[in-house]
């Protein structure tokens, strides 16, 4: 019996070395498995740091664009406002040159004067300057006298605001 003891445990023992020569294989496998992995890894650490070098770079592009747009704004708006007064200007001239045409005027100084009052009239009623322009002008073409025609004017003008009011209220 303790020939059959020891065959068994020889066995065992024979059994347990294969056993152990298996789990060494596996070790390697996982050794080399995880060497790889760490490869991977490392890869992965420089990609991502190359990603966030771009972001970097992005955000530096975007700041820069952002200021370009505001300052392609702000151009934009000053010019705008050097562009709106001489449209006024040539706006003023052009719709003078209509009242000069039809009316007879005294003096220059007369002239200047119906073109303030004009403007005034303008201001207070918020109708534009050219539509009273062009009622006095045609208040010339009428036969008008310079010193009539601003009366005319205030008149035609004050009832046609007040019948536009009439229809959009």
């Amino acid at each position: 019996m303790a020939d059959t003891s020891v065959g068994i445990a020889l066995n065992l023992a024979v059994k347990g070395l294969a056993n152990i020569d298996m789990c060494g294989a596996s070790m390697k496998k996982l050794a080399l498995s995880i060497k790889g992995t760490g490869k991977e890894a490392r890869h992965l650490m420089k990609d991502l740091k190359a990603i966030k070098v771009n972001n970097l770079k992005l955000d530096g592009i975007k700041r820069q664009m952002d200021g370009f747009k505001s300052q392609v704004m702000e151009r934009a708006a000053t010019a705008v406002s050097l562009a709106m007064p001489v449209k006024f200007a040539i706006d003023y001239e052009s719709a003078m040159v209509n009242v000069k045409k039809y009316i007879e005027f005294e003096s220059e100084e007369q002239f200047k004067q119906i073109g303030s009052e004009i403007k005034q009239l303008s201001s207070h009623l918020g109708v534009g300057f050219t539509e009273i322009a062009d009622i006095a002008a045609s208040g010339g073409q009428q036969g008008l006298k310079a010193n009539e025609i601003m009366d005319y004017t205030k008149l035609v003008t004050i009832a046609a605001a007040c019948y536009s009011s009439r229809r959009t209220g």
